[in-house]
């Protein structure tokens, strides 16, 4: 298994350089941010159509520049600092996206912890005897954490005020099969939803539980935050980062539309170890 997860780890490499490659854009007086390569091939395919082996020069020279660019050093080098360099735009672009899917009340406690936050790192800054780069990440991590939260506690909510309405159509559909006068078809039919609505009203019971435990944790790193501001005192951070927290957050469907958004960010706020000293 880590034997092929290698080598599909070397495949991406080799289709994203392979990729780059082939638009890649010389600094040429003129052109600008023009690919030649993709001019030269356009061309060489165009006047194919007069010459037909021209087809076949055309398609040897363009594996040659590929495979020969893909492969140099210095290039890969380039490609992946590049990559470095557009992740964390990406990243925040995303953040961005799932902050503007939550309430506004959710948004702005999202923006109270950011305030905080800031302040924290710049009473770090103030003292010259603390760094406060591991700290930034450890505070981004919380953030993020908190983000997570907030957008699980909407999704679980946004089912969970379906409640009222699914135990009304379970009574209705409950007293219509009471009649006698209802049989074959209909009344199979009517067995049938009403299974469907009881099993969906479980599911929604069940979200009760991680709704406290949400609040819970959201409370928690708040005071947390707080207690960090008000004494200066930073050692309480690393225990917001729990395993408890962590196996609540990577709950399968607890996100709704964004888990996939969600999980894909992860790789990029992930925890940072515990601090170990200030």
């Amino acid at each position: 298994m880590a034997r092929l997860a290698g080598c599909r780890g070397q495949m991406g490499a080799m289709v994203r350089y392979l990729k780059a490659a082939f638009w890649a854009s010389p600094d040429l007086p003129g052109l600008r941010n023009v690919p030649l390569n993709v001019i030269v091939l356009a061309a060489l395919l165009l006047f194919g159509f007069v010459f037909p082996p021209l087809w076949i020069v055309a398609a040897v020279l363009e594996f040659l520049y590929l495979y020969g660019l893909a492969s140099n050093e210095r290039f890969r080098n380039l490609v992946d600092a590049n990559l470095k360099h557009e992740e964390p735009i990406a990243a925040q672009e995303r953040w961005t996206a799932l902050v503007a899917q939550l309430s506004p009340p959710r948004q702005q406690r999202l923006r109270h912890l950011d305030e905080k936050c800031t302040t924290i790192l710049q009473m770090e800054q103030s003292n010259r005897e603390v760094s406060a780069e591991s700290h930034e990440d450890l505070l981004q991590s919380i953030r993020w954490s908190f983000l997570k939260l907030l957008l699980a506690q909407q999704n679980l909510l946004a089912g969970h005020n379906a409640e009222g309405e699914l135990k009304h159509q379970i009574q209705m559909i409950a007293a219509e099969l009471q009649s006698p006068e209802l049989v074959g078809n209909l009344r199979e039919a009517k067995e049938a939803t009403l299974s469907v609505l009881q099993s969906r009203l479980q599911n929604l019971e069940h979200r009760k539980q991680p709704l406290e435990q949400i609040e819970a944790n959201l409370i928690r790193i708040e005071g947390v935050i707080d207690l960090a501001v008000e004494s200066a005192n930073l050692l309480g951070l690393e225990g917001i980062q729990t395993a408890g927290l962590n196996s609540l957050l990577s709950k399968s469907g607890i996100y709704g539309d964004s888990d996939a958004s969600i999980r894909s960010l992860d790789a990029i706020f992930q925890v940072p170890p515990p601090l170990t000293s200030l």
